[in-house]
């Protein structure tokens, strides 16, 4: 799993990929039941977020996420809010800046 990560790194670093601005973001989750012919239920689901750009009034991008992924992504933004937060509130200036990751996991 961390050569896949490292190799994910290399390929987000050569890959020029324009940032997205969004001012919002809607969250939903689906879930699909099925009986089998026993009567048995099984249920399965997932999260959905679509970020949106609220000068233009349009969705700029809709992402699909698996549930341990959601949880993946909680967990890393919160620790992310807490890093920011705390630099916020130092009088220090750090010259260099600083790159968070995290390992969210396989997504695909």
């Amino acid at each position: 799993m961390e050569e896949l990560m490292k190799k994910a790194q290399a390929n987000i670093s050569a890959t020029r990929v324009p940032p997205l601005y969004a001012d919002e973001v809607f969250v939903a989750h689906v879930i699909k039941a099925n009986k089998d012919s026993k009567g048995k239920t099984s249920k399965e689901g997932h999260f959905v977020l679509i970020f949106i750009d609220i000068t233009n009034q349009q969705p700029i991008a809709k992402i699909v996420l698996s549930p341990s992924t959601a949880k993946n992504l909680k967990n890393a933004i919160e620790k992310d809010i807490q890093s920011f937060e705390s630099e916020i509130k130092s009088k220090k200036i750090k010259n260099k800046i600083k790159k968070q990751q995290s390992n969210i996991g396989y997504i695909g």
